[in-house]
C-alpha cells in the first residue's frame, strides 16, 4: 500500500474519521466503507499495534454492519464504554496498590473489551452474554516471579480485589495457590 509508514498511519486516520461520520452519508457509502474497514483498516491498524484504533473502528463497522446485534450486545452490557473504563481502572489502582504492598513491582494494565469482541466471541463460540466473563481484562507484567511467590502469595492481592469488584462464575473458581502473574520472555512476548 505504502513505503511511507506515514501515509499508513494518515489513512487509518482518515477511515476513522469516516466511520466516525458514516451515518451522515450516502447508504452506498455505508455498504462500501464498512466491510472495507473490517477487511482492511483494522487488521492494518492491528499489525501496526493501534489497538485503540482498530477497537473503535471494528465497533464502527460493526455498529453499521449488524445494527441489531450492535444494539442488543449494547443493552446487554448496561452501561456505557467510559464507566467501563473507569471501572477498570479503580481496578488497575487497587490491584497496582495491594501488588506494592506485598513487595511485588509490577506494571497494571487494563482495559474493557469492546462490543464487536464480545459480538464475536459469543456467536463463534455459541454462547449467550451470561456466560461471556471477559468483559473487562487485566493484565499483570512483572520482570521477574520471585521464588518466594508462590504457592499463592503473589495471588492474594488480585483473589481479594476479584472477591470484592469482581466476584468469579461458579465454574471458575480461585484458590490462593493460583498465582496469577505472568513472566514475559527476554523478547516481550
Amino acid at each position: 500500500m505504502a513505503k511511507d509508514i506515514r501515509v499508513l498511519v494518515i489513512k487509518l486516520a482518515d477511515r476513522l474519521h469516516n466511520m466516525r461520520t458514516l451515518q451522515h452519508l450516502a447508504a452506498e457509502n455505508l455498504l462500501f466503507k464498512a466491510p472495507a474497514t473490517t477487511e482492511i483498516y483494522t487488521p492494518l491498524a492491528h499489525r501496526l499495534g493501534m489497538n485503540a484504533i482498530k477497537w473503535e473502528l471494528e465497533d464502527l463497522a460493526f455498529r453499521f454492519l449488524q445494527p441489531a446485534d450492535y444494539k442488543r450486545v449494547a443493552q446487554m452490557l448496561d452501561e456505557k464504554r467510559i464507566e467501563r473504563e473507569d471501572g477498570v481502572e479503580v481496578v488497575r489502582c487497587q490491584l497496582a496498590d495491594e501488588l506494592a504492598a506485598v513487595g511485588v513491582r509490577a506494571e497494571v494494565q487494563g482495559r474493557p473489551k469492546h462490543l464487536y469482541s464480545i459480538w464475536k466471541k459469543m456467536r463463534g463460540k455459541g454462547l449467550d452474554f451470561a456466560r461471556v466473563f471477559d468483559v473487562r481484562a487485566m493484565r499483570v507484567i512483572v520482570a521477574d516471579v520471585p521464588t518466594t511467590c508462590c504457592p499463592g502469595c503473589c495471588a492474594v492481592p488480585w483473589l481479594s480485589i476479584r472477591r470484592s469488584v469482581m466476584p468469579a462464575p461458579a465454574h471458575m473458581p480461585i484458590s490462593a495457590s493460583q498465582c496469577w502473574l505472568i513472566t514475559l520472555s527476554s523478547q516481550g512476548t
